[in-house]
């Protein structure tokens, strides 16, 4: 299976809009009595609470390559780190996590913060205001770890704020810019302890907790803490094989029965970068789960007896087909630009059709037309312009953009003579891409377009972008590819990929210098959606706005989303509820009878 865990750098974006002050507030009615305020989990996460004890052997082909959840998230990291609030895996709404209450004021400047009382690190070191900000201070404005970060590919880019704290319990985040909201996703980014890390000068920091550390050394505040690893390679191409690790006594979280979390005692995990591997070890039963983004071994897993395969919603990211509207031939470039092309391409997508060409795998697919996820509080569907399956549709807007077949070949030109000839290019280890492209391209040539289709290896597709350089001239002229992220919660997320200055804005990098009309507005609703908040009917006007001139642009064109699929055997449990971040972050609640 192919694994998918948060990553937590690569890139940030905003969080929730509150309208007024909105405090969540959680607390355990049977820790009445002790020093730490709980936070009790229920359904859907918990569907059957659990007995404490017993062991879960899980396997990846994530491998990490250090225990530092700077570098990105892993498995290690997610059952081993915890923010101060956190994203609900299966709902995907934000809620309390170390903090138990945030509050975002109306006018968008503050974020007051109250860590829960009584809370503690994995090693029984209370924690305090000093460690939040040492994370987001010391540690998230220091500029020389954000330019390694940034050589490491993962750029971290946060509003302008400072930190208040009266007491040890309670801190302020201060907006001048009123711009508080776009920090709320930022608040999941896991807390670092203070008193563990003497030196946070680069390199330094980014040497702790990688390959070299003692496992007592790796403090943390999630559900485990690791006992154990191993591993090989050096500090250049550091690979975590394995690692075990056990309950931290000090975790925070218990089930509706009281129990404290997690159910498991211990926890072993098996890193392998091959998924057929960990297929054969979970068919042998030498693991207890597997779970990921839908693919072709699932396939396979699926029958294997004593294994229940359980498919649940579709990833954030959507496979898409992106045009490089900055193309360096100067007649693709007019092309690609057009709308009228795009909206032809558009009409030639048979969503259910391509998802279906295979059919063991058409069950892990949703097809898929909005770039806003269907859980999205924001999401409208009726705010999407759709463009139906229509060939017809189609040669009409490819003769009124001027293209004709006048030599009688097959293929039609451009004003100058030139054939219309594109690459198309997908990677090889995914056979629904490659068997969608396949399809495509046969449209497409029947439509008078010569297509060029390459299907290369993933590295070499991925290497083909500079996102880090945000260079026009990334090698790609029209790709079948999956980029997102994972925080859904607000529009703001979209940025990323359809703001000029996003991350993932790969579909015209010269937009910064020279956006369209209908790119400046997008801009816009971006920059009045992350201010001071809006009354309901404004915001809710921008948001379905947005959707709308995001689904006209056709700038990245939602093709399918991979649901998660989960595997395992029986007498596990709660692991129906495993959410689209996968496995890892479920592994609290999993327990084995």
């Amino acid at each position: 299976m192919r694994q998918w865990e948060s990553t937590l750098f690569k890139p940030l974006i905003a969080g929730l809009l509150l309208a007024g002050s909105l405090l969540f507030l959680y607390s355990d009615p049977q820790a009445q009595g002790t020093q730490v305020d709980a936070k009790v989990i229920g359904a859907p996460l918990i569907t059957q609470p659990g007995v404490a004890g017993g062991e879960l052997v899980f396997g990846s082909n994530n491998v990490p390559g250090s225990l530092n959840p700077i570098f990105g998230g892993n498995p290690i990291t997610a059952v081993s780190d915890a923010g101060l609030i956190e994203l609900n895996p299966v709902t995907l709404a934000y809620e309390p996590a170390v903090a138990s209450a945030y509050t975002v004021s109306a006018d968008n400047t503050t974020i007051q913060v109250t860590l829960r009382s009584g809370i503690k690190w994995s090693d029984g070191e209370p924690v305090t205001a000093d460690d939040v900000v040492f994370t987001f201070v010391t540690l998230l404005q220091n500029s020389g770890l954000l330019q390694n970060l940034a050589n490491f590919g993962n750029q971290l880019t946060l509003p302008t704020y400072t930190i208040t704290s009266p007491d040890a319990q309670h801190l302020t985040f201060n907006f001048p810019n009123k711009d508080a909201s776009q920090m709320v996703a930022a608040l999941t980014l896991p807390l670092f302890p203070k008193h563990i890390f003497p030196n946070v000068d680069a390199p330094n920091f980014f040497q702790q907790w990688g390959i070299n550390t003692p496992a007592n050394q790796v403090v943390g505040l999630g559900a485990f803490r690791v006992v154990s690893f191993t591993s090989n390679g050096d500090n250049n191409n550091p690979v975590i094989n394995g690692a075990v690790l056990e309950r931290n006594p000090n975790y925070w979280k218990k089930d509706p029965n009281g129990t404290t979390l997690p159910y498991a005692n211990k926890l072993t995990f098996n890193f392998l970068p091959q998924a057929a591997d960990l297929n054969t070890l979970l068919g042998n039963g030498q693991l207890d789960l597997l779970g990921g983004a839908g693919s072709d071994a699932d396939v396979a897993l699926a029958a294997v007896p004593g294994v229940t395969m359980v498919i649940g919603d579709p990833f954030v990211t959507a496979d898409s087909l992106i045009f490089n509207e900055d193309a360096a031939d100067a007649n693709l470039k007019s092309l690609f630009r057009d709308d009228r092309f795009r909206q032809a391409i558009a009409h030639t997508l048979d969503r259910t059709k391509l998802t279906n060409q295979l059919t063991d795998n058409a069950k892990f697919l949703a097809p898929r037309e909005n770039a806003a996820y269907f859980k999205s509080p924001f999401f409208n569907d009726a705010a999407t312009t759709k463009y139906v399956y229509d060939l017809n549709a189609a040669k009409q807007l490819l003769d009124q953009i001027g293209l004709k077949d006048t030599n009688g070949d097959g293929v039609r030109e451009f004003s100058d003579g030139k054939p219309v000839k594109f690459d198309f290019n997908t990677n090889n280890n995914n056979s629904v891409r490659v068997a969608a492209g396949e399809e495509l391209t046969s449209i497409w040539k029947s439509l008078g377009l010569d297509v060029n289709y390459l299907v290369e290896s993933f590295a070499t597709l991925q290497g083909r972008f500079d996102f880090n350089n945000r260079k026009a001239n990334f090698d790609i002229q029209l790709i079948a590819f999956g980029i997102g992220i994972n925080t859904i919660q607000d529009v703001n997320y979209l940025n990323c990929q359809y703001a000029s200055n996003g991350f993932c804005h790969v579909q015209r990098f010269s937009d910064p210098a020279g956006a369209t009309d209908r790119q400046k507005r997008i801009d816009d609703i971006f920059t009045k959606l992350s201010g001071p908040a809006l009354s309901s009917a404004d915001q809710t006007a921008l948001e379905n706005e947005l959707q709308t001139l995001i689904s006209q642009d056709l700038g990245q064109i939602p093709l399918w989303t991979s649901r998660m699929a989960t595997a395992i055997r029986s007498g596990v449990h709660n692991a129906e509820s495993v959410g689209v971040f996968g496995v890892p972050h479920s592994l609290e609640y999993i327990w084995k009878s």
